[in-house]
C-alpha cells in the first residue's frame, strides 16, 4: 500500500474508556502505521472492530447479555456443583473476605476451570504434543522392582495465577505431571481454586499443591493456601480411616524427584527448584482491574509527563523488579505509592517472566499472556527472547512448527493472546563450554534491566551499537520512563527497529490468531444483524434491552 496511508481514528470505545490506555493508544501511531500498511490480517480486523462497535444489532445483542448476568447475579450465591461435598462449601464460605473484587464470585468455578482445561488441552496439543506428553504411569509391579530401575519423575510444572485451575487440571489430570499452583487469596480477592482439583490432590504423594501468593512479590513470600490446607487435613483424615493395611506407593521418589511444598521457595531451600514448564497466566479480571482503577484515578493526572512521555498511573503489582513495589492487590488505598510499570500490560507479564526465567529447567517450557499483541513491545519481546531463551524463529515456509508459538486464548473476542517457548535453554553438547550459558544468562539480564523502572537499561539486547540515551535513573527518572516507553511502544527508531525485525520473525504466527479473532467479530456480529432484522429473539428481552440500548460496550470486549 502506498506510504501516505491515512490512518483511521482510534476507536471510539479506546477514547470512551480514557486513562492511561487511550493516552498510549493515541501516542503510538508510528508502529499502528506500519501494521495497517503491511498486516493484511490486522486491518481487516480492525476494520471488522470498527464495524461492530458500530452495529446497533451488537449494541442490542451485548445490553441483552448484560441484563442477563445482572438477573444472574441478584438471583442469589454461586451455582455449586452437586457432587461438591460440605468441605468444600466450608472453604468457600471461609474465604468470602475477598467477595465483589472478582467478576467470578458468582461463577461456578468447576464449571469454569473444565472449560479453561479444555481449552489449554487443544491449544497445546495442537501446538506443541511432542512437549505436552502423557507422563508414563507406573502400576504396581513396576513399582515393586524401582531398586532394579528407577522411576523416571512425572515433570514438574509451575502454574502462576492458576485459578481457577484449569491448566493445572489438564497438566495434572490429563498428562500425569506434578506442580505447584500460585494465586492471589480470596480474602485479598482472589479467585477460588477448582475444590475437585484440591481434593484429588491432597495428602501423601501430593501431584499438585495450592500456595497464596502474589506473582508480583519475591516467591520466597508465598505460602502454603488456606483452602489447601482445610481441604488437605480433612482428606488425609478420611484416607487414614479407609486404609486399614498400609499399601505400597504407586510411584517412587528418587533424589531428583523434589517434595512439593512452599518451602522450595524459601532462602534456606537446599536446592531451587526447576520446572518444566512455568505458565505466567496471571491477569486481572474485570473485577479486580476496576478496584485497582479506582485507586489509580487520583494520581493519574497529576502523573502526566510532558513532551509526549506518559507517566502512569501506580500499579499495586507493577515494576519489573520485586522490588520495585512492596504492595499487593490487597493495598488499594496505598497504591499510588507503589512502583508503575513501563506500559501498562507490563504490571503482571514482567514479574512472571522474571520468575518464569529464573525457574525453567533446560529444556522446558514457558508461556506467557500478552496484553496487548497490536503494540510494539510484544514483538520487541519476541525477539530479544530469542536471545534470553535460545529459542530462535522459525521461517514462515518451514514445515517444523517450531519451538515459537502464539496461541489464543479462550476469548476470542479479546486482544490478548499466549506467548509459548519450548525447548528453552537447550542442552550443550559440549558441558564444558559455557559461554553459550553465559551469552543466554546475559541476555536475560540485558532483557530485565530494559524491562525495569528503575534499572538505567534502555536497550533490551546485549549490543553496545544502540544510539539509545543512557540516562541515569537518579539523574532523570522521568526522562528515563519517557525513553523507555517510546521503545516499548516502537516510536522511538530503536524500538521500531526491533519490532519490525521481530514481526517479520513472527508476524506470520500472530496473524494466524488474529485470523480467527476476525472471523470469530464478523460471524458473531452478522448473526445479531440477522436476528435483529428477522426479529428473532425473546421480545421480553428486548424490551429489557430498551432502556440499555445506549450502553456502549467497552473495546475489551469485542
Amino acid at each position: 500500500m502506498s506510504g501516505s496511508l491515512e490512518l483511521p481514528s482510534p476507536p471510539a470505545a479506546t477514547l470512551a474508556e480514557g486513562g492511561v490506555s487511550a493516552t498510549l493508544y493515541l501516542t503510538a501511531q508510528r508502529w499502528r502505521s506500519y501494521l495497517l500498511e503491511h498486516s493484511v490480517v490486522f486491518r481487516r480486523l480492525q476494520e471488522e472492530r470498527e464495524r461492530g462497535w458500530r452495529s446497533s444489532a451488537l449494541d442490542e445483542w451485548y445490553a441483552r447479555r448484560q441484563a442477563d448476568t445482572t438477573r444472574s447475579s441478584a438471583a442469589g450465591a454461586t451455582v455449586a456443583s452437586p457432587s461438591r461435598s460440605a468441605s468444600e462449601l466450608a472453604v468457600k464460605r471461609g474465604t468470602q473476605v475477598g467477595e465483589g473484587t472478582t467478576a467470578f464470585v458468582n461463577a461456578d468455578v468447576t464449571v469454569l476451570a473444565e472449560r479453561y482445561r479444555q481449552h489449554a488441552r487443544r491449544i497445546t496439543q495442537h501446538a506443541a504434543s511432542a512437549f505436552f506428553r502423557a507422563a508414563p504411569k507406573v502400576n504396581s509391579s513396576e513399582s515393586s522392582h524401582a531398586d532394579e530401575k528407577p522411576v523416571s519423575p512425572a515433570p514438574l510444572f509451575l502454574d502462576l495465577g492458576c485459578a481457577p485451575g484449569g491448566v493445572s487440571k489438564y497438566l495434572v489430570e490429563d498428562l500425569g505431571w506434578r506442580g505447584i499452583g500460585v494465586t492471589l487469596a480470596r480474602a485479598d480477592g482472589g479467585i477460588e481454586v477448582d475444590p475437585l482439583l484440591l481434593q484429588k490432590s491432597t495428602c501423601s504423594g501430593a501431584s499438585f499443591v495450592l500456595l497464596d501468593g502474589d506473582v508480583t512479590q519475591p516467591p520466597s513470600t508465598w505460602n502454603r493456601s488456606a483452602a489447601y490446607a482445610l481441604m488437605e487435613g480433612e482428606s488425609c483424615a478420611t484416607r487414614m480411616q479407609a486404609q486399614a493395611v498400609p499399601r505400597a506407593s504407586s510411584a517412587v521418589c528418587t533424589a531428583d524427584v523434589l517434595p512439593l511444598s512452599a518451602s522450595l521457595f524459601k532462602s534456606n531451600s537446599a536446592a531451587a527448584p526447576r520446572f518444566h514448564f512455568v505458565n505466567g497466566g496471571a491477569v486481572l479480571d474485570h473485577g479486580q482491574r476496576q478496584r485497582r482503577e479506582r485507586a489509580e484515578e487520583a494520581t493519574l493526572v497529576s502523573a502526566s509527563v510532558p513532551g509526549g512521555g506518559v507517566m502512569l498511573g501506580a500499579s499495586a503489582r507493577g515494576g519489573a523488579d520485586y522490588a520495585d513495589t512492596s504492595l499487593t492487590d490487597s493495598s488499594p488505598s496505598t497504591c499510588a505509592q507503589a512502583a508503575a510499570p513501563i506500559l501498562p500490560w507490563f504490571s503482571l507479564l514482567v514479574p512472571q517472566l522474571k520468575t518464569a526465567l529464573t525457574y525453567v529447567a533446560t529444556g522446558g517450557a514457558l508461556m506467557l499472556v500478552h496484553g496487548a499483541p497490536h503494540c510494539a513491545s510484544m514483538f520487541i519481546l519476541m525477539r530479544c527472547m530469542e536471545e534470553a531463551v535460545g529459542v530462535p524463529a522459525a521461517t514462515p515456509t518451514s514445515a517444523s512448527r517450531g519451538r515459537v508459538h502464539v496461541l489464543e486464548t479462550m476469548h476470542l473476542a479479546k486482544a490478548p493472546v499466549y506467548l509459548l517457548w519450548t525447548g528453552v535453554r537447550p542442552p550443550r553438547k559440549d558441558p564444558s563450554d559455557g559461554a553459550e550459558a553465559r551469552a543466554m544468562q546475559d541476555a536475560q539480564t540485558c532483557l530485565l534491566e530494559a524491562l525495569s523502572t528503575t534499572s538505567p537499561r534502555i536497550f533490551p539486547l546485549c549490543r553496545t551499537t544502540s544510539s539509545t540515551p543512557y540516562i541515569t535513573a537518579t539523574g532523570d527518572s522521568r526522562a528515563l520512563l519517557r525513553e523507555k516507553q517510546r521503545l516499548w511502544l516502537g516510536e522511538s527508531d530503536e524500538g521500531f527497529e526491533l519490532a519490525v525485525d521481530g514481526f517479520q520473525r513472527y508476524g506470520h504466527l500472530v496473524e494466524g490468531v488474529w485470523g480467527r479473532m476476525e472471523a470469530f467479530l464478523r460471524q458473531r456480529r452478522e448473526r445479531a444483524e440477522r436476528e435483529m432484522h428477522s426479529g428473532g429473539g425473546d421480545p421480553r428481552r428486548d424490551r429489557r434491552a430498551v432502556s440499555t440500548a445506549g450502553l456502549k460496550r467497552m473495546r475489551s470486549d469485542g
